[in-house]
């Protein structure tokens, strides 16, 4: 992907997007509160942390300049939390995003009934899918995949498939990356 941004479509991404942060920077996104997150090393790699311990709300960072409509993304997680004193550590994914009020919001979480996939309309979440499982077991990344073609959303763990749901409510929209409450690391963002 070049530093530049792409011509491209007003409303649709039609090349493929990819940032693995190892320029140790993270042009081309817009977090919520910036000083909230940073490029930083990690297991002898670059990654995006969002820093939120302790904070009382959602934090998220879109990419900017872009619109996905039909996707396929993956990214690399991890919890950045003592998993022994916070026992509903989570991290999530946002897509279709319009506002704040109105996206698809993907949690994963350590306590098995918080792993959800939402739907904020007008700013009431409604559950579209549920994985009764546990996502959030350990300090170690994880592979979290997300495709969508047309109404169809199937959610991926580590290569199990966990969730999926058909709602055609947001056709096209923003992606971000983001938690709510709890830090985490992000790495090797790829979408097609």
């Amino acid at each position: 992907i070049p530093s530049y941004p792409y011509v491209f479509s007003p409303t649709l991404l039609s090349v493929p997007f990819h940032d693995d942060f190892e320029d140790g920077v993270a042009d081309g996104w817009q977090p919520k509160t910036p000083g909230r997150w940073s490029v930083v090393q990690d297991a002898g790699d670059y990654s995006y942390f969002l820093h939120a311990t302790n904070y009382s709300g959602d934090e998220y960072s879109l990419i900017q300049n872009y619109t996905f409509g039909d996707f396929d993304m993956t990214v690399k997680v991890k919890t950045a939390e003592d998993l022994n004193h916070n026992p509903v550590a989570d991290y999530a994914v946002l897509f279709g995003y319009q506002d704040a009020a109105n996206n698809y919001y993907l949690k994963f979480c350590r306590l098995d009934s918080e792993n959800k996939l939402y739907r904020t309309l007008n700013g009431q979440a409604t559950v579209l899918a549920t994985y009764n499982g546990p996502t959030i077991t350990d300090n170690a990344y994880h592979l979290v995949r997300i495709t969508r073609s047309g109404t169809n959303i199937i959610v991926y763990f580590d290569g199990q498939q966990i969730m999926s749901t058909s709602d055609g409510t947001f056709t096209s929209g923003k992606i971000a990356l983001g938690a709510y409450k709890y830090s985490a690391y992000f790495d090797d963002v790829s979408i097609t």
